[in-house]
């Protein structure tokens, strides 16, 4: 098959080169030219320079309708691809309004099991988060939320410090008199 110029176009030169070549190589078609007469030989040789030309033109445009085919082929799978690429990007787009909401309502200071709540209430009646927080059974979540954290605060009682007194850890006592009140500073700072 002849290969073209480089530029697409394909060089009739280059065909009839190929031909020449074919036909000097094929042993078979020499040996039957020299048992013929000179005029018989052009004419032979004409017909399968013809013959030879035409399969060419017919095998290049043969590949040219493949090649064309393949590119379609490559240029629906293309689109097919970019498509699936658009529509997924826009189902996982950042400017998604629930991702959004969902930010919003971090921002304002909400906690992961609110957001859930508020996530279910907003599904379950078909509205936006910054509405069903708004919602009567997102309020009544949320008071009962803040009423059991309260209680478990308030379980847990005020804090009693270390639990060591003050004369464990300074060796002061009230009630003490000067002189016990001077042996434990002298103590603490190293006098003897």
């Amino acid at each position: 098959m002849a290969e073209n110029n480089g530029s697409g176009a394909l060089d009739p030169k280059d065909i009839i080169t190929l031909v020449d070549e074919q036909i000097s190589a094929d042993a078979d078609f020499q040996t039957e030219l020299e048992a013929l007469s000179d005029d018989d030989k052009a004419t032979k040789l004409e017909e399968k320079k013809a013959e030879l030309i035409k399969q060419e033109y017919a095998s290049i445009a043969e590949k040219a309708r493949k090649d064309a085919e393949l590119a379609n082929n490559y240029k629906i799978r293309a689109e097919k691809a970019e498509k699936g690429i658009k529509d997924n990007s826009l189902n996982n787009k950042p400017n998604d309004p629930q991702l959004s909401d969902e930010l919003k309502l971090i921002a304002r200071g909400l906690s992961d099991e609110e957001i859930e709540q508020a996530k279910v209430i907003a599904k379950g009646k078909g509205i936006v988060l910054t509405e069903a927080i708004k919602d009567p059974l997102f309020t009544i979540f949320q008071a009962d939320l803040k009423e059991k954290e309260r209680k478990e605060k308030a379980k847990l009682g005020a804090s009693k410090g270390s639990g060591e007194t003050q004369e464990e850890v300074t060796g002061f006592q009230s009630g003490s008199t000067k002189e016990e009140h001077k042996k434990a500073f002298d103590k603490i700072v190293g006098k003897k």
